[in-house]
C-alpha cells in the first residue's frame, strides 16, 4: 500500500489523453492533448504542455504524492527473453541501445523488467516525463516515480488501466512502484542505482539506461600518471650512475587509467521521413498475399497503433508463399527503415526487405503465408480491401 502521505494520485498517460486520478476524491481528471502540442507521443510544444495542465489543474493544490503510468500506446516494448530454440537471439545490452536508438523520441529513459517468465526491454519518452512532472509539480502533485503500464498486471490488457480498478491497482503497489521507476526522480536511492525489489508477484530488472553518467575521479588519473614519472626519473638516475654498457630495453607499455564502469546513456533521436516528412506523414500500402482474410487489415490496425496514419490496404495480385515483404520506394533514410522493420519484427517474425525506385506508396508491404505466427496481440479486422 502507499506510504504515509495523506493524499496519493495516479497521471495515467495516453497517446491524446490524460487521465488523474486522486484517492481524496471520486471523480478523475481527463485532459485532452491536442496534437499541436503532444503528437505521435513525442511533445511539440513543452511551454503549451505546463500551460494546458495549469488552466485544467486551476483551484487544484492537493499535495499528492504522484505516480505517473505510461499506457502501453505511449512506449515501445521489446521481448528479451532467452529463447532456447533460437541460438541467434542477441539480449546483450547493446542489442538494447540499438533497439532505442530506433526508437523516435529525442531522449528516451530505457529499462529491463521481468514479467512471469519473460523479459522485456521498455523506452519510455524523457521529455515526456520532464515536462508532465514540472507542469504537475507547479499544481501540487508531488511527482515520485513513473512506470509503464506492464508493471501493474492487469490480465494482458484485459482490464483498462485509466479506470478505478486500475488506481487501485496503483494504491496496492504504490511503495514497489517507486523502487522500480523508468525515470530517475531526485531523493530516491532505489532509483539512483537502478536497484530492483520485488513485491509478491514478481516483477523486476535491471536498469538499462536510467542514472546519469558518474565523473571519473581526478585521482584515477592522477595515480597512474605519477608512477609513471617516478619510474622515468629513476631510470634517468639510474643510467647516469651505471657503468657503460649496451642496454637493450624493452619498451613497456604506459601504464593506462581504470575509469569507473558507468551504464550507457541511450538517446534515441527522432526519425526523419523523407523530404523531411514525419513518420505520421509516411504513405504505405500494406497487400494481402497470405491468402488469409483480413491479413492486410490487422497490419494496418497494428501499424496505426504504433503511430503511422496514412495506411491503405488490398490484396496482391498473386499470392506470396514466402515471409513478409517490405518493399522501400525512394530514398528512405536507414534509421525510418529501421524502425518500421522493427516493429513488423515484433508480428511477423522475419521480414524479407526490397528496393524499388518509384511505387504506388512509400513503403509498400506484402504479407507472407509463413509470417505472422509471432503475432500474440492481433485484433479481429474487418476482410481486407477486395478480398
Amino acid at each position: 500500500m502507499a506510504g504515509k502521505s495523506s493524499s496519493y494520485a495516479c497521471v495515467f498517460v495516453d497517446r491524446s489523453i490524460l487521465s488523474i486520478y486522486r484517492s481524496d476524491s471520486t471523480t478523475p481528471i481527463s485532459i485532452e492533448l491536442p496534437p499541436e502540442i503532444v503528437d505521435a507521443i513525442e511533445v511539440i510544444d513543452d511551454d503549451g504542455l505546463v500551460s494546458l495542465l495549469q488552466q485544467a489543474l486551476a483551484g487544484e493544490q492537493p499535495e499528492a504524492e504522484t505516480i505517473i503510468v505510461f499506457l502501453d500506446a505511449t512506449y515501445f516494448t521489446k521481448d528479451v527473453s532467452p529463447d532456447p530454440n533460437d541460438k541467434t537471439k542477441d539480449i546483450s545490452p547493446e542489442a538494447d541501445e540499438k533497439f532505442a536508438e530506433i526508437v523516435p523520441f529525442e531522449t528516451a529513459f530505457a529499462r529491463r523488467y521481468e514479467v512471469g517468465n519473460k523479459s522485456y526491454l521498455t523506452v519510455v519518452n524523457a521529455d515526456m516525463f520532464y515536462t508532465l512532472k514540472l507542469a504537475l509539480e507547479k499544481n501540487r502533485y508531488l511527482v515520485t516515480c513513473a512506470v509503464p503500464e506492464i508493471l501493474l498486471g492487469l490480465s494482458d490488457g484485459q482490464i483498462a488501466a485509466n479506470s478505478p480498478y486500475g488506481f487501485q491497482q496503483v494504491l496496492k503497489k504504490f511503495e514497489y512502484l517507486k523502487k522500480n521507476s523508468i525515470a530517475p526522480v531526485a531523493g530516491s536511492a532505489d532509483v539512483a542505482t537502478g536497484s530492483v525489489q520485488e513485491p509478491e508477484d514478481s516483477i523486476s530488472g535491471p536498469m538499462v539506461t536510467q542514472s546519469p553518467k558518474p565523473k571519473p575521479s581526478s585521482l584515477t588519473f592522477a595515480v597512474p600518471v605519477l608512477l609513471l614519472l617516478l619510474g622515468v626519473l629513476g631510470f634517468v638516475i639510474y643510467q647516469q650512475f651505471s657503468a657503460p654498457a649496451v642496454v637493450s630495453q624493452t619498451p613497456q607499455p604506459e601504464a593506462v587509467p581504470t575509469l569507473p564502469a558507468v551504464s550507457p546513456v541511450i538517446s534515441a533521436t527522432a526519425t526523419p521521413g523523407p523530404a523531411g516528412k514525419r513518420k505520421t506523414e509516411l504513405t504505405i500500402r500494406v497487400l494481402n498475399g497470405s491468402g488469409r482474410s483480413g491479413d492486410a487489415n490487422r497490419v494496418s490496425s497494428f501499424l496505426e497503433d504504433e503511430g503511422y496514419r496514412n495506411i491503405t490496404t488490398g490484396n496482391a495480385d498473386s499470392p506470396n508463399p514466402r515471409e513478409t515483404q517490405i518493399t522501400f520506394t525512394g530514398n528512405l533514410p536507414s534509421q525510418l527503415r529501421d524502425e518500421l522493420r522493427t516493429v513488423l519484427e515484433t508480428i511477423e517474425g522475419e521480414i524479407d526487405i526490397r528496393e524499388a525506385g518509384t511505387g504506388e506508396a512509400d513503403v509498400i508491404i506484402l504479407t507472407g503465408s509463413r509470417s505472422g505466427s509471432q503475432a500474440t496481440q492481433n485484433k479481429p479486422s474487418e476482410q481486407d480491401d477486395g478480398e
